[in-house]
């Protein structure tokens, strides 16, 4: 997770510190016996909606939007 860490809050976030963390979870009761011989893990493709989908630098919303994002 990268996020901004400055002390002044405002809505220019340029020359804001960064910081960056990782949370881990111990998942051993969610996984069960599994956890002992190893898990399997899988991750989503996930492709740039076309830009026609709506301009970049806008900010939009609406039903329209999200159907094209998802």
């Amino acid at each position: 997770c990268v996020f901004l860490s400055g002390e002044e809050v405002g809505l220019n976030p340029v020359g804001v510190q960064t910081s960056f963390a990782i949370t881990c979870i111990y998942m051993g009761a969610y996984l069960g016996e599994g956890a002992a011989a190893g898990t399997k893990l899988i991750t989503a493709s996930w492709q740039r909606p076309d830009y026609l989908c709506g301009p970049a630098g806008a900010k939009v919303n609406g039903a329209y939007v999200a159907s094209c994002l998802a």
